[in-house]
């Protein structure tokens, strides 16, 4: 009984200093010749590679094996302008995928990456910019805390069965990573924001 007060104490704390309102900056380039819109995350300069080193070292979000959809009459890299910086919500990633370039050999991401631990069930998230995955509404963690990929509500705590109503989140580390490591599916795929 003491165990389940202390986590359930741990969490309404951590739960008041929650950021619902994180946002995180992309710059937005627009193609000079197809006039289409890509995204890359502020530090990623995409602006200064070459249209060679843009065709090697260029990968989408969503998937770093492939590309940026070539340009019209299927030139392999675009003419790209920078257009300024985005201000977007977390849905606004989690929608545009396909369009927000990762650089193999970029800059570190202008972003905080926090990883985090369930202290019950030992499993390994990850939150950007500053979100806190600690929720007030502990029983409602799968309507709130959502997947960048996929954009499917969090998995419920395996230890549910023993008590529990959700997990309770311990920050492991905190730090920047290249866009092109933070593509990697281990982290990817466990990337959560607070809606």
């Amino acid at each position: 009984m003491r165990k389940i007060l202390a986590v359930l104490i741990f969490v309404l704390i951590a739960a008041c200093s929650a950021s619902a309102e994180v946002k995180i900056d992309l710059d937005r380039f627009e193609c000079q010749l197809c006039h289409e819109t890509f995204f890359t995350f502020k530090g990623d300069a995409l602006e200064r590679l070459s249209l060679v080193d843009q065709s090697k070292k260029v990968y989408l979000l969503s998937n770093k094996s492939k590309h940026l959809k070539p340009c019209k009459d299927n030139l392999p890299a675009h003419s790209l302008k920078k257009l300024g910086t985005n201000n977007v919500y977390p849905e606004f990633i989690a929608q545009n995928m396909d369009r927000i370039a990762v650089i193999d050999g970029g800059g570190s991401l202008n972003q905080k990456l926090i990883k985090w631990k369930c202290m019950l069930c030992d499993k390994t998230f990850y939150s950007l910019g500053g979100f806190n995955l600690n929720i007030k509404d502990w029983d409602l963690q799968p309507e709130h805390i959502i997947s960048y990929k996929g954009r499917r509500g969090i998995t419920k705590c395996s230890k549910i069965s023993e008590g529990y109503f959700g997990h309770v989140f311990k920050i492991a580390e905190e730090g920047s990573m290249t866009s092109y490591k933070f593509a990697d599916s281990s982290i990817l795929d466990n990337v959560y924001y607070v809606k």
